[in-house]
């Protein structure tokens, strides 16, 4: 479904991306797990269209990506769930539900699309007419989430979902992923939390430096030493006396 192949992005003189290639098929889950300051977000954003690609390819059912709007692109299937979820916190939760469904001409199946995907989250639904800065953050990723949903993505991008939440809300929006991958969306899941999103995806992406330094089932990685080095740049096998955590002695 997705192609990203030889990936370079750049921020004026700093190379964010580093000829980052990977695929995602239909239907699957596929993690990109790593440090502060990877690139996770930059990789994000460059298939999204918000910021531009310096070199490399990204291709969506064999169709470029590259310089497309990024309205065309949500047009594809493929919607961005921001990292600090990007609600619109003066905006009651129901506005920043019709700011996703906008794409939805007619009242009446816009109505029937914001109630179906409520039934994933009724905790947004006891808060329609709160103003969307009062919910708690588990809340306003729940909005974040069902606000994507809206615009019936193929694909669902997600940026650190579990940034900031207390372990219920984090089980609880793991449980919903869970549920929309039952449904048929394909997850492409970016997570500091390494081990969580091993659990939850069926192949990862260890990003580090922009660079991918290992990549592998989820089921292969898990607990295994050169998932640990290549996270976070040293030898797993070495004691602490004489490793840090940046590979330096």
């Amino acid at each position: 479904m997705l192609t990203v192949d030889t990936l370079h992005v750049r921020y004026g003189s700093i190379v964010a991306l580093r000829g980052i290639s990977l695929t995602i098929a239909d239907g699957e889950a596929v993690s990109v797990v790593g440090p502060n300051g990877a690139g996770k977000s930059t990789l994000l954003h460059a298939i999204t269209g918000v910021v531009p690609v310096a070199d490399g390819t990204i291709t969506h059912d064999g169709d470029s990506l590259v310089g497309r709007p990024i309205e065309r692109i949500v047009g594809r299937g493929i919607s961005l769930v921001p990292e600090h979820r990007g609600i619109f916190t003066s905006l009651t939760v129901e506005e920043n539900l019709l700011m996703g469904a906008r794409a939805l001409r007619d009242r009446s199946e816009r109505a029937m699309e914001i109630d179906r995907v409520l039934e994933l989250f009724p905790a947004i639904r006891e808060r329609l007419r709160r103003p969307a800065g009062r919910l708690s953050g588990g809340e306003q990723q729940q909005l974040a989430i069902a606000r994507s949903l809206l615009t019936r993505p193929r694909i669902l991008l997600l940026d650190e979902p579990s940034l900031g939440l207390a372990p219920q809300m984090i089980e609880l929006v793991y449980e919903i992923l869970a549920r929309l991958r039952g449904e048929g969306i394909t997850l492409l899941l970016v997570e500091q939390n390494a081990h969580r999103a091993l659990e939850a995806t069926d192949r990862c992406y260890v990003l580090r430096t922009g660079r991918i330094e290992l990549s592998g089932t989820s089921a292969e990685l898990r607990g295994a030493p050169q998932f640990e080095e290549a996270y976070f740049g040293f030898d797993a096998a070495s004691s602490p006396d004489d490793t840090s955590l940046d590979g330096a002695p």
